[in-house]
């Protein structure tokens, strides 16, 4: 399991890597997979935490991509972003998952299942 760990964090981009519009998304979804992985290695929620919020992080990245318009100054940029299909998507399903967990015992299968429909919704939306 370390070894996928470190492979998880290995993929996570540097900033001496050429910038692309993609950078963010595999900076936040490596990053989430290495979370992912130490919390199953550690048991730690607080691993877990940061997993959902680079998740989140990358779905707010889709999110401005797709809507060069907002403009992140304004104050109603936060509540734009948040009211988006798309993090509200990320959202549920992060709760959903949360929910799922906290009734053990749990099924991986269940989960892994829910994982790969949320993620083809969700690659669906990414441009």
């Amino acid at each position: 399991m370390l070894t996928l760990q470190a492979e998880a964090e290995a993929m996570v981009p540097s900033d001496e890597d050429n910038w692309t519009h993609e950078s963010p998304y595999a900076q936040n979804a490596a990053a989430a997979a290495a979370y992912a992985i130490r919390t199953w290695l550690t048991d730690d929620p607080q691993e877990a935490g940061w997993a959902a919020r680079q998740v989140y992080e990358l779905a707010d990245s889709v999110v401005l991509q797709q809507n060069p318009e907002i403009d992140l100054t304004g104050s109603d940029a936060e509540d734009t972003v948040l009211g988006s299909a798309i993090v509200q998507s990320v959202l549920e399903t992060l709760a959903r998952t949360l929910g799922a967990v906290e009734d053990r015992p749990f099924s991986v299968k269940l989960l892994r299942a829910d994982a790969e429909e949320s993620s083809r919704v969700f690659g669906a939306s990414v441009p």
